[in-house]
């Protein structure tokens, strides 16, 4: 009973936390991807330059919240491709690069549709 009163005076900050954080993780790492591949910029700057761009992605995803729910449903199908694709790695190895990278952009394309049906069908409970 003490857990549902502290979820429900509480939640609003959790979710909003989470949300900042998906958003971060998700735009600095996108982006110190992109600055090591074509490593234009020195390590500051690219350490710099995700940390700004990951800042920004939080502060749209926690404003923005169907956005946050996209993002996060992105890197909740992003983690579960990658963990099928190690578990399928002891049974098959795909014969090219392109067939893991198929897999896991169409788990993380369709988990984050299903989480934002999900978030509209409820958006009256938290918006």
């Amino acid at each position: 009973m003490k857990l549902l009163v502290f979820c429900y005076f509480i939640g609003y900050r959790l979710f909003s936390g989470t949300m900042v954080a998906t958003g971060f993780v998700f735009g600095s790492e996108i982006v110190y991807f992109v600055c090591v591949e074509e490593n234009i910029f020195p390590l500051g700057g690219k350490i710099g330059l995700s940390v700004g761009a990951g800042l920004l992605c939080g502060l749209t995803a926690v404003l923005i919240h169907y956005v946050g729910f996209f993002i996060a449903g992105f890197q909740f199908g992003l983690l579960s491709a990658v963990a099928g694709l190690i578990l399928l790695e002891q049974v098959y190895h795909p014969f090219t690069k392109w067939i893991p990278f198929g897999v896991i952009l169409v788990a993380g394309i369709l988990a984050a549709v299903v989480v934002s049906i999900i978030a509209v069908s409820y958006s009256h409970v938290y918006f």
